[in-house]
């Protein structure tokens, strides 16, 4: 890990949250969004060390509540406590090839709006509520983890091209030795 891949996924963590408030998400089927903040968060926690990830939360929900209308620090402390879930659930399922990609994917795209719907409710801002809100938070799960998987690929794609590769020679050095006479 190197400034230059933090770097990287600080842009991207940028990009994908301006994509994710401009065109107020991507609706699904009963109102489920795709969290693409969440895939960049997902990648933190399973590729990089744990620093990067809590520097990508704060970093991405601090841009999340300042070009939405959130209160300052509730994206924040909920994208906190999904990258902690997340963590865990990458640590529970690392056996498994695919599990440990989805699992982390689904917690995040469904407690980052779970939590922030319980903390606007606990600052009287009136969520809504009622079993669609459940639906499409559960659907927006869902396919949060299902594209966790290809998002893997296409950062490890982005950041292996920019990495450092040392050059190996191949030819075998010539020993040569001097004889003096």
């Amino acid at each position: 890990m190197n400034s230059f891949e933090l770097t990287t996924l600080i842009i991207a963590s940028y990009l994908l949250v301006c994509l994710q408030v401009t065109f107020d998400g991507i609706l699904l089927w009963m109102h489920g969004y795709i969290w693409f903040p969440c895939l960049v968060l997902t990648y933190a926690v399973i590729r990089q060390p744990a620093p990067v990830a809590w520097i990508l939360c704060v970093i991405t929900g601090f841009w999340i509540d300042s070009l939405s209308l959130n209160p300052l620090g509730l994206s924040i402390l909920a994208l906190g406590l999904a990258t902690f879930g997340a963590g865990r659930a990458y640590r529970n399922f690392a056996g498994d090839r695919f599990l440990s990609i989805f699992a982390p994917g689904f917690i995040m795209g469904t407690s980052f709006p779970l939590a922030a719907v319980t903390f606007t409710a606990i600052l009287n801002q009136n969520p809504l509520g009622g079993w669609r809100i459940a639906v499409s938070i559960l659907l927006s799960g869902l396919v949060t983890g299902a594209l966790s998987p290809v998002f893997q690929r296409v950062m490890d794609i982005i950041l292996g091209s920019m990495r450092f590769k040392p050059v190996y020679h191949t030819e075998p050095r010539e020993i040569r030795e001097i004889s003096r006479g």
